[in-house]
């Protein structure tokens, strides 16, 4: 498809990716290609090496269709039928499309034989693979008291010297 760009990837997703095209059967060409593109052609990426700025599974997106604003909407692996407004399927032409898209990348899905849509990536909100990278990069300093458990209590009024010690007492 012309005015694609290279898809960013992680290994979990484009494992995703390769289940659904062994597995599809639906009628649609333009699925089936931008599918097929998407698995043969995108760049894979460790869950911790993806760009921040990148969609994949689970991120929240900002974007534009035909100049439009759509979203923001989480990028889910659900099939179409039943999603809540704020989601869209990789089951789907957009969805897919939006998937390994970076911020300012634009591409032109074809929705049927004469009609495209040109959708336009924003900003990314959210991407869980940036959030957990964050988590693992706080310092220890930054610990909230609300996660800090103290791994033994000291009894009430107990000040003898060896009420500390955790070992079974002498006989």
């Amino acid at each position: 498809m012309p005015g694609m760009p290279i898809s960013r990837i992680t290994t979990k997703d484009i494992a995703i990716l390769e289940t659904m095209l062994a597995r599809y059967k639906g009628a649609c060409p333009h699925f089936a290609a931008l599918l097929r593109r998407k698995v043969d052609s995108s760049a894979i990426y460790l869950r911790d090496d993806i760009p921040p700025d990148t969609v994949t599974l689970n991120s929240s997106v900002a974007y534009s269709v035909d100049d439009t604003a759509a979203g923001p909407h989480l990028v889910v692996q659900s099939e179409i039928e039943d999603l809540p407004a704020f989601a869209v399927s990789i089951h789907s032409l957009r969805g897919l499309a939006l998937l390994g898209m970076s911020e300012g990348e634009i591409v032109d899905v074809p929705t049927s034989d004469t009609e495209r849509e040109r959708l336009y990536v924003d900003t990314v909100l959210s991407q869980p693979e940036a959030e957990a990278n964050l988590a693992l990069r706080r310092p220890a300093g930054l610990l909230r008291p609300s996660n800090v458990v103290p791994l033994r209590m000291r009894s009430a009024g107990s000040d003898a010297p060896d009420s500390d010690d955790p070992g079974p007492k002498a006989a």
